[in-house]
This record gives C-alpha cells, structure tokens and sequence, in this order.
C-alpha cells in the first residue's frame, strides 16, 4: 500500500530536480502549485502513518467463509459473463497502441471482483474451487492487459494478496515482489503505447529502457503518474487562486455525497470535482484523494479522509472477533485502492458499500436456504 502511495510521488524529481514538466497539459503545473498540493499530500500521508496500526502476523486469520455449491456457480457463472462481455474491441496489438482503437467497455465490467468475491465467499476453502477462481481472475487480468487495463489487473492483484497470499509471504518476499510488480507495470506502460517494440521483438528496449537519456533529451514527462499528479494540483491550485470559489466547494461536497447513491448522469459535471472547468483549464483526469478532500472540506477535510482510510485500514487481518462485513468492506476498500487513491474517492463509499451490499443480499439467500433445509 505505501508502495503504491510512493508511485505518484517519485515522479515530481523530473519536475523539482530537473525542470521539466510531468504532464503535457500546462494548467497548474509550475512549480509554485505543485509544492502547494505536495504539502497538503504530506499532510494526508503524515496522518495516515500516525494512525494506522499495522496487525502482527500471528494476529491475522484466512477470511472465513461459507461452503454453498449453487451460490458458487451462480456468482463464478456471473463473473465469467462479465470477463466476456465487460470489454470488447480492439485491443492494443490490432489498434497499435493504448487509446488507438475503438474499445466498448462496461460499466459492469470493474464489478467482475464483486462476483469473483462473492464466488470466493462460498467456496468453502475447496481446493478445485480455488483453482478455478484463480484461473478466472488470471484470464480476467490477462485479457484486460490486452486492453491496456493496467489498474484491473492492480485491483485483483491486491484482492488476491488480501485474501490468500498475505499468509504465505513474508515481508521481505512482498517487498521483493512489490519491486518486481512495479518493473512490470513499467514494462507494460511502454509496451501499450508502442505494442509495435513487442511485435519486432525490440527485447533491450523493453527489458532495458535508456532511462538517463529520456530524463535528458524530452521536453516534457507523459505518463498516467504525471498527469494525475497535474490533475491533483489544478484542483489545490484553482482552490488558492480562488477559481473555485467557497460556495463551489460547499457544493461540490453535497454532489459527492449524492453521488454515493445517484448516478453522474443525473448530477451536474460539478459533482466530479477533476472536470471542473476542464474546458478552460485541461486537465489529463483523475486526481488524488488528498486533493478532493482538501477541495472539499480543506486541512479537515484531508484529516477526515486520511484518519477514516488509517481506522478501517488497521482492522485488516481479520482478527477473532471482528465482524464479518467490516472484512468485506476492508477487502474491497484494499482491492479497488488504485481506483480511490488516484482517480476518484467515490469508490471509497460507493463501489465498496455497493460490494458489501451484494455480498450480504447473496449471504441471506444463504441463510434462508440454510434455514429452510434444517426444518
């Protein structure tokens, strides 16, 4: 997790020790701005790291679940539907890179985890069971990386470190692996721009980048960190040059809470706080968790979020008497981090409350079921 914090730092070295731009859009980027928002993302990282309680190893249990075969087909059954049908089209090879080609992706498609879950909550440890979910989500991350799809593949990764390998690795492994994980993603994010370096079999351009000379010859730096990092000052920035004014930002807080339950579509463009005036001042999307609360409700608010995250974050290993749903909870708040952290803080209530919703409608089924066969 703190390793996936420190992506999104590492790249403001081009911008404060070399001078050059981390996004190649202008608004917000000058220096000035981007130790503005750096402040206040230390604030968050500070009062996250004060309050989170990392569990001993002896303290965290497997997640206990329930053995149900029709309700592990029924969810494994959707889940497979989804990965079939939540992205079609062209893929980076026959479109020639990421963004290049027509891509068809539904919304459902991020919700494959929540049916994957819910197949893994009633697979009562059987081993076929296991293997059959891995499998599924090694095909689900494969196809999305086909597509581009870096973060789904990030959010099953963290699912299944959560759930299963959090017991079989020690530290040292996790952070060897984190470093590995980390070249991977590199690897791939050249790799999708220019699929056509894998088709030449161009292998010292991908497995060995000249990373001296690019930070020496380009004028700019182009990457998803960069471009969220941009994003994150231009919220804190147009805060300061009071571009977005107070009642905006009062606003802006309520939509975020309508937005829990109701749709973008039926809320105004206020309601996603990274396209605010982006005809005006552009904007490469996302933006950090730290920047929407301090747009939202200032040093309270980042105080707020940062306190909130470090509360259930520290209740992670599923200790003896913990309740359940607060597990699954955590689970999703764990898996969809790279969304929330990055892109937009709504899936901190919406798609993991809407998880937890799901799992606990297909648990009382069970119960009921259950109930039902013992009269």
């Amino acid at each position: 997790m703190f390793i996936w914090f420190f992506i999104y730092i590492r790249v403001l070295y081009y911008a404060f020790y070399l001078d050059i731009p981390v996004s190649v859009h202008p608004s917000f980027i000058e220096n000035h701005y981007l130790y503005d928002f750096v402040l206040i993302h230390f604030f968050f990282l500070i009062v996250f790291s004060t309050f989170i309680i990392v569990p001993r190893q002896e303290d965290i249990r497997p997640f206990r679940v329930e053995d149900n075969k029709f309700l592990f087909v029924v969810n494994y059954i959707i889940s497979c539907m989804v990965f079939l049908f939540g992205k079609q089209g062209d893929n980076i090879f026959t479109s020639g890179g990421y963004g290049h080609g027509e891509t068809q992706v539904s919304t459902i498609n991020e919700y494959f985890i929540v049916f994957w879950f819910a197949a893994f909550f009633f697979s009562g440890n059987g081993c076929v069971k296991r293997k059959l979910l891995l499998g599924l989500a090694i095909l689900y991350c494969l196809k999305n990386l086909m597509f581009g799809g870096r973060i789904e593949t990030t959010m099953i990764g963290m699912g299944l470190i959560y759930l299963i390998y959090q017991f079989r690795f020690s530290l040292r492994t996790f952070l060897l692996l984190s470093v590995i994980g980390l070249y991977f993603f590199t690897l791939l994010g050249g790799i999708r721009q220019n699929p056509e370096i894998l088709i030449r079999g161009e292998w010292k351009q991908i497995f060995i980048p000249d990373w001296s000379a690019s930070e020496r010859t380009v004028d700019v730096i182009s990457s998803q960190e960069g471009d969220v990092i941009q994003a994150s000052s231009r919220m804190t920035g147009m805060v300061t040059d009071n571009i977005l004014p107070f009642d905006d930002r009062i606003k802006s807080f309520f939509y975020f809470l309508a937005s829990i339950v109701l749709p973008y579509s039926t809320l105004p463009k206020m309601a996603v706080l990274s396209l605010y005036k982006s005809d005006i001042y552009t904007v490469g999307g996302g933006g950090l968790v730290s920047a929407y609360f301090y747009v939202i409700g200032s040093w309270v608010g980042v105080f707020f979020i940062a306190f909130f995250l470090a509360h259930f974050l520290s209740r992670m290993g599923n200790r003896h008497g913990e309740n359940r749903f607060v597990q699954v909870y955590i689970f999703f708040l764990v898996a969809t981090l790279p969304r929330w952290f990055a892109y937009n803080p709504i899936l901190i209530f919406k798609f993991s409350l809407y998880g937890v919703i799901m799992v606990r409608f297909f648990y009382c089924c069970y119960l009921t079921w259950r109930k039902y066969m013992l009269k």
